[in-house]
C-alpha cells in the first residue's frame, strides 16, 4: 500500500507539472489531450486509495483465520472472520477460496464461496468451504487464497493464504511392472568410475554414496542464444546511452539527463536476459544417492538453488518419464521416483524407456530399497510434480525464490518508472510546450 501511495504521488506530482506546462504554453489540442491524459492513472489510484482507507477505517480491524491452514484435497477448511466492531451487522459476508495463477501477477481461475451472516453485537462469523477432491494442490505457481468481504465495504476485505495438499494415493503399476533386485552397487576405489549400470560420470564419494550430475543441451542452446541477443541489446543500447553520457558533461539539461533516465528500462532488460542466459548455460542438476535417501539439487550461477530430499521408503515405484518433447514425440527420458504426494524426476536420463531399467535396479541397491518396482510404462506428461509443500526444506527454499522473483520485479518497475520520467524530462527538455 504505501508503494502504491508513493507512486500514485509520484505520478501525479509529474502529470500535472507537464499540464500546468501545456495550459501556460498555450499548446495544440493534441499535446493537451496527452497531457490530460497522463494525468488520469494518477488520479484514479488516488481515489481508489482515499476510498480504501475510508473503508478500513470504517469497518476497523478485521482478521480473517483458516483452520486448518494446511488442508487435504476433499477436506473441509473452516473460515472465521473476527472484527474489533460489534455495529456493523446484521450485514452478509462473502467468503472466497481462490484458486491462483502466477501470470504477471496472480490470476484467479477458479473460485469456491460461501455466504455468511454478521449477527448484531457479534464480533465475528463462521464460514465453511470444502475443497473438491480433486482441488489442484499449492504448487511453485498456484496458490489458495482466502478472501472475506462485507457486504457494503467492497474494499476493506481481510485475506489469507492456506496450503492444499494433494491426497495421499497408491502408485497403481501396470502389469508390467518388475520388482528389482538389491544386489550390491559395485563399489569402487573413491573417485573412481561406477559400474555399467549406473549413470554416466556417477562417483562413490564415500563408502556407500554416489553422486552424478547431467546437463541438458537443449538448455544451453537457448542460454547461448539468450546470451547472444542480450549482448546485441546491450551494445545497441550502448551506442545510444554513449553520446548521452559524453553530453552531460558540458550540458546538463533535461533533455540530456531524460534520454540517460529513458535508457534504464533498457539497459535492465538486457542485463535480465543476460542472466537468463548464464543462468540456462550454468544449469547443472546433481543427485545424491545412499542408503535410504536420495537429494536432487539444482545448480546455476555457481549457486545451488533448489534441494528436494526424497526418503527410499517413500518411493512407492520408479517409472520412466518424457524428459525432452516435440510436438508431441518424445526425444528422451529420465527416471521418475513416485511417491503418495507427488514426482520426483531425478537426473538419470535415456533414449528409450527400457534403458532406464539398469539405472532403476542400480538406484533401488543403492538406496538399500528391497521390493522396489519398476514400471516401463512411460507416465504422462502432467503427471503431478514433487509436492513441495509436504517437506519444510524444499518450500522455504520455494519462498526464498519467490521472494528474490518480487525484488527483481520491484527493481524491474522501478527501471520502467526511470524510464517513464526520462520521457518527460525529454518532453519538457524539447521545447515543445514553450
Amino acid at each position: 500500500m504505501i508503494g502504491m501511495w508513493l507512486f500514485a504521488v509520484f505520478w501525479c506530482t509529474v502529470s500535472f507539472a507537464v499540464l500546468s506546462q501545456t495550459l501556460k504554453a498555450s499548446t495544440p489540442w493534441g499535446w493537451l489531450l496527452f497531457a490530460v491524459g497522463m494525468t488520469l492513472p494518477g488520479v484514479v489510484i488516488l481515489l481508489w486509495l482515499i476510498a480504501t482507507h475510508y473503508q478500513r477505517w470504517r469497518v476497523g480491524r478485521i482478521t480473517l483465520v483458516a483452520s486448518p491452514d494446511v488442508v487435504t484435497c476433499g477436506e473441509k477448511l473452516h473460515l472465521r472472520l473476527e472484527l474489533a466492531r460489534t455495529d456493523l451487522g446484521p450485514r452478509d459476508v462473502r467468503f472466497k477460496l481462490e484458486l491462483q495463477e502466477s501470470d504477471e501477477g496472480w490470476r484467479t481461475v477458479q473460485t469456491l464461496e460461501h455466504l455468511g451472516q454478521l449477527h448484531p453485537g457479534v464480533p465475528w462469523v463462521n464460514g465453511a468451504i470444502t475443497l473438491p477432491a480433486d482441488a489442484k494442490p499449492s504448487q511453485r505457481g498456484w496458490r489458495w487464497r482466502v478472501v472475506a468481504v462485507l457486504e457494503g465495504f467492497r474494499l476493506a476485505t481481510a485475506e489469507c493464504i492456506v496450503t492444499v495438499k494433494r491426497a495421499p494415493v497408491v502408485a497403481q503399476a501396470s502389469p508390467a511392472a518388475v520388482t528389482l533386485d538389491i544386489a550390491p552397487a559395485a563399489s569402487v576405489p573413491n573417485g573412481a568410475a561406477a559400474d555399467a549400470r549406473a549413470p554416466a560420470g556417477a562417483q562413490e564419494t564415500a563408502p556407500g554414496t554416489w553422486c552424478w550430475s547431467q546437463t541438458y543441451g537443449l538448455l544451453k542452446v537457448v542460454g547461448g542464444v539468450l546470451l547472444l541477443l542480450s549482448g546485441f541489446w546491450l551494445w545497441h543500447t550502448l551506442r545510444g546511452t554513449w553520446p548521452e553520457l559524453l553530453a552531460l558533461r558540458h550540458d546538463a539539461s533535461l533533455r540530456v539527463v531524460g534520454a540517460l533516465l529513458f535508457q534504464v528500462p533498457f539497459w535492465a532488460a538486457g542485463m535480465a536476459v543476460a542472466m537468463v542466459g548464464l543462468g540456462l548455460l550454468s544449469a547443472q542438476f546433481r543427485a545424491t544417492a545412499q542408503v535410504g535417501s536420495v537429494t536432487v539439487t539444482v545448480h546455476a550461477l555457481g549457486r545451488t538453488w533448489i534441494t528436494m530430499p526424497v526418503n527410499a521408503s517413500d518411493i512407492e515405484l520408479l517409472q520412466p518419464a518424457p524428459s525432452l518433447v516435440n510436438n508431441g514425440k518424445v526425444l528422451s527420458y529420465a527416471l521418475a521416483a513416485r511417491t503418495a504426494t507427488g514426482v520426483v524426476t531425478l537426473p538419470m536420463k535415456s533414449d528409450s524407456a527400457a534403458e532406464l531399467l539398469p539405472q532403476a535396479r542400480w538406484l533401488a541397491a543403492v538406496l538399500g530399497r528391497d521390493g522396489l518396482r519398476f514400471d516401463p510404462v512411460v507416465m504422462s506428461a502432467d503427471e503431478p510434480r514433487f509436492a513441495m509443500f509436504d517437506r519444510v526444506q524444499p518450500l522455504d527454499q520455494w519462498q526464498q525464490l519467490s521472494g528474490l522473483g518480487r525484488t527483481l520485479k520491484r527493481l524491474m518497475t522501478v527501471c520502467m518508472g526511470l524510464g517513464i520520467l526520462g520521457f518527460v524530462l525529454q518532453f519538457l527538455g524539447a521545447g515543445l510546450l514553450r
